[in-house]
């Protein structure tokens, strides 16, 4: 195949040899692929996660993103369900958590003012996703890179792989691309439009004076503190300085990389204790938006509150109360390919409705969404977008998920 080097290019021909066929590959262990390879596996599939990294949960472990945003809607009612709820109480299992005793013991009600969310410890986090995969008897590959996928007129039969052992070949019936940056689906080439992202950075700090509070308190928990850098969403309080990122291409990751760890050191020659000591830093571009798929529908800020027939579930709005968003399935299957499907931040969704569909609760919402799909879809023998939305709907209610609004 040739490999594009500037305006040249470079021939190779070689065979790869096949190594194994799964039901599914899913790529990318992040939630939204732990998710899928989870709802796959209980509905009857082999499933194989190809991960880059060595840790499963992506941005919420490798990318310290220790927040588990809101399953309700902020006036005491719980939206989100199934496999999203069963992950929340998995990223404190062995740690700590800020729940409120009103969502600790099941107690909200309308009266309620704080949000069904969470911090966690993403350290302890990546032991309990290790324990879930391992449990179901999921099979990952760490540290290895998806390449390309392997298209037959409008099928992806498998994917090329790369690891310790060299490139490789793996057949599958279905793919769930969980890249974050819908990797597969784009080198597929079914359409994708682009986001952009401004500089953020977000690690653990200590500083002298509070290791010394918690040595007297004997807690040394409060001397931990993550540091939230830069940006927020939708680039309040950009960085003076640094441009936008689109995360598509090397030279942007790196650059992206280089410029919020540059950015930390600037915190840092301020002296400020709160930034005295870097802990641990991210292990992964912290993007927020980097490509979503052109699917069947895109979901946008005027479906807000709005029901639809082929919904997979309901999602809140974080940044505020009583805004409530079903999923249509149709934003998940991307156009121009047959077994291909997304989740997490890469669903049809744009403009300020990206920014409540790439969180980790959408992302498992939309991961288990696509894993319950593909089960169905093998189970059938159809193509991903000829699933019965009735029977997607009913296993999806069956695991404990609220479909439609009301």
């Amino acid at each position: 195949m040739p490999f594009r080097m500037g305006k040249e290019y470079f021939k190779e021909k070689r065979k790869i040899p096949i190594e194994s066929r799964f039901d599914v590959v899913v790529i990318g262990g992040g939630i939204a692929g732990v998710s899928a390879a989870l709802a796959s596996k209980r509905n009857g599939c082999s499933v194989l996660i190809i991960e880059k990294t060595v840790f499963l949960g992506g941005l919420a472990t490798s990318g310290l993103i220790g927040i588990y945003l809101p399953i309700c809607d902020g006036y005491g009612t719980q939206v989100t369900f199934g496999i999203a709820e069963e992950l929340l109480n998995a990223s404190i299992k062995n740690d700590y958590n800020t729940l409120s005793d009103e969502w600790r013991y099941k107690r909200a009600d309308s009266s309620t003012s704080s949000r069904f969310q969470t911090d966690f410890c993403p350290s302890a986090f990546t032991l309990t996703l290790d324990e879930l995969v391992e449990k179901e008897n999921i099979i990952v590959y760490f540290d290895t890179l998806f390449c390309q996928p392997i298209i037959e007129n409008k099928k992806c039969k498998g994917v090329i792989i790369e690891d310790k052992d060299g490139t490789k070949c793996i057949f599958s019936k279905y793919v769930i691309d969980t890249t974050g940056d819908a990797d597969c689906i784009f080198r597929a080439g079914s359409p994708c439009s682009l986001g952009k992202n401004y500089l953020s950075y977000w690690c653990y700090c200590i500083s002298d004076s509070s290791i010394k509070k918690a040595n007297e308190k004997k807690e040394l928990k409060a001397a931990l503190k993550l540091q939230m850098l830069g940006a927020g969403s939708a680039g309040i309080n950009a960085p003076h300085g640094y441009s936008t990122y689109y995360g598509t291409k090397a030279s942007d990751v790196s650059r992206f990389v280089l410029d919020g760890r540059k950015l930390l050191r600037e915190k840092l020659l301020k002296n400020d204790e709160n930034y005295s000591i870097p802990i641990t830093l991210p292990t992964m571009a912290q993007f927020r938006t980097t490509r979503y798929v052109e699917g069947h529908y895109l979901l946008k800020k005027t479906d807000v509150n709005k029901s639809f027939y082929d919904s997979v579930g309901c999602i809140a709005d974080w940044r505020k109360r009583g805004e409530i968003y079903e999923i249509p399935y149709r934003c998940l299957v991307p156009k121009e390919r047959e077994n291909l499907i997304t989740a997490g931040r890469t669903i049809s969704s744009a403009g300020d409705t990206w920014d409540v569909t790439r969180v980790i609760p959408a992302a498992a919402l939309t991961g288990e969404a696509a894993g319950t799909a593909v089960a169905i879809a093998k189970h059938n023998q159809c193509n991903i977008h000829e699933v019965p939305i009735d029977q997607l709907q009913r296993l999806l209610k069956e695991n404990g998920n609220k479909i439609h609004i009301n």
